[in-house]
């Protein structure tokens, strides 16, 4: 077996698909048609290449679009694509984003990140408790837990490695096995 990455390395959409429990084909089409619009951009002929943050939107994506969460797949797009901007962003020193909230009023149409300290402690963007969600004046609020789709989707990433659906077969270099044993991208 070998030694496993503690985080997702760049894969291709195929591997990703994998992890999401999806089809290459389908999420083509997503970002295709740019419901998931914050995909990484490709050339034709080359393959489209996600890291660990992108894997986690469209994993977020999924959740939202399958949830009754969000009116339409747009919105869905929309919202994980708020989730991959704030993971990219500087956070708060010793802290992981924890959960993006996104009032119903879309007073913060790119959600409002939490973070977590490395102490357990809860904080804004601003290093200050965040505000609880009826301070945004919407009746309500979707919340997005990052911090538990990015250990599903690490998760599920060891678990196809140690079941033979993926294999890596050099440092930074992960493949999908098809049914005959051979290799695909």
């Amino acid at each position: 077996m070998p030694n496993l990455p503690k985080t997702i390395p760049p894969v291709s959409l195929a591997v990703a698909a994998v992890i999401l429990r999806d089809t290459p084909a389908y999420l083509n089409d997503l970002i295709a048609k740019e419901i998931y619009p914050c995909a990484p951009h490709t050339t034709a002929g080359k393959r489209r290449v996600l890291d660990e943050v992108d894997v986690l939107g469209l994993r977020v994506f999924s959740h939202l679009a399958g949830s009754n969460t969000c009116s339409n797949q747009r919105e869905a797009g929309k919202m994980a694509c708020s989730v991959v901007h704030w993971m990219r962003r500087p956070m708060p020193a010793g802290s992981a984003l924890h959960r993006v909230v996104f009032p119903t009023n879309w007073s913060y149409p790119h959600g409002v990140p939490v973070y977590k300290a490395e102490d357990g402690t809860l904080v804004g963007c601003d290093g200050e408790p965040p505000k609880e969600e009826e301070a945004y004046e919407g009746r309500s609020a979707t919340t997005v837990y990052v911090s538990l789709s990015l250990k599903d989707i690490r998760c599920i990433f060891r678990e196809k490695i140690e079941d033979g659906t993926l294999f890596i077969p050099s440092v930074d270099v992960v493949k999908v096995s098809d049914a005959s044993g051979s290799e695909a991208e």
